[in-house]
Formats: structure tokens, C-alpha cells, sequence
């Protein structure tokens, strides 16, 4: 998928017109491309869309519980590159990916990519507090943080074992 455009949530259908994924942001130069020729808005040139998977029906259902529970999730803006968490850290909130891309790495090596809907950050909560894995933008994104606290022990579990990226790379 190229182009597209600035705008998250592009849904991409299978042969069956079933939901497959759905990209996060296309990237766009806007200005010259350097000879002074002036680019239009979508760009000189097709830029790689950033795809992702679907997030699943229990992380649709800790979504709406975690924008919509007792109190206000903290909101935050990562551009790309920047750290959501660290792994080795500290730290048992979780976050809902509201627009771009994050992607997971331990010990320097990248285990999965997340888009719009992800749930991320249950595991530090299951393992006493104590981060598994870095998470950092790869995209400009939006993400809502609650504690995890607020989640049923058992949702953040089932969470964690569809996860599981810290076994096994994922995407090549």
C-alpha cells in the first residue's frame, strides 16, 4: 500500500471484502522536492504506508474501558523515535494507541509493530511492575494511558498471552 494519505485509519479489505489491517500514517514531504518544483499535498512521490494488524475484540472492549472508565486517561503525543516505555523500567499503566505506530523491542531487537486500537504496557503490570520490552513511535502517534489497574487481572492475562512478542519475532 502507497500514498494514500496523511490521515490514519485506512481499512483494507480481503478478497471477501472482509477487514484485514489498516494503516496507520502515510508519510508526505510537503514544500520542493529540492529543484524548486513544488509538491502538492499528497506529495511528489508515493511514500510507504505505514499497515498494520486489527486490534482484537478484547483489546476493542479494554478500549472503550479505558477512554470510558472513572477517570481521564493522561493523553500523549510521541514523535518518531521517541520512548513510551523503557524496558527494565519501572511502570504499570497501560496504553491504547490512538494514532500511529509503535513497535516493541528487547535487547535491541524488534519483536512486533502495533497501529490504532493496540493495547500495549499489560506486561509490566503482570510482572510485578517491571517493564519486558522498550516501546518506542515509529510514526508521529497519539496514545491514552490508564493504570492497569483498573483492568480485570484476567483480560490484562488473556492480553499478554496474544501478545506474547517477547518469544518470538514477529514480521520477518
Amino acid at each position: 500500500m502507497t500514498g494514500a494519505s496523511p490521515f490514519p485509519r485506512h481499512w483494507i479489505c480481503d478478497a471477501a471484502g472482509q477487514l484485514a489491517a489498516r494503516s496507520g500514517l502515510a508519510n508526505f514531504k510537503y514544500g520542493t522536492d529540492g529543484s524548486g518544483t513544488r509538491l502538492t499535498s499528497c506529495g511528489g512521490e508515493d511514500s510507504p504506508a505505514l499497515v498494520t494488524a486489527l486490534e482484537t475484540a478484547l483489546e476493542r472492549v479494554l478500549s472503550v474501558q479505558l477512554m470510558h472508565g472513572a477517570t481521564k486517561p493522561a493523553f500523549a503525543t510521541l514523535a518518531p523515535g521517541d520512548k513510551l516505555v523503557r524496558q527494565g523500567e519501572s511502570g504499570s499503566e497501560v496504553y491504547l494507541v490512538l494514532d500511529g505506530e509503535i513497535r516493541a523491542d528487547r535487547d535491541g531487537a524488534q519483536l512486533a509493530e502495533y497501529g490504532p486500537g493496540a493495547i500495549l504496557g499489560e506486561r509490566g503490570h503482570l510482572e510485578a511492575g517491571v517493564r519486558t520490552c522498550t516501546l518506542l513511535a515509529v510514526a508521529p502517534c497519539r496514545v491514552a494511558a490508564e493504570p492497569a489497574g483498573q483492568f480485570a487481572a484476567e483480560a490484562l492475562i488473556e492480553l499478554a498471552t496474544g501478545h506474547r512478542h517477547e518469544e518470538a519475532v514477529q514480521g520477518g
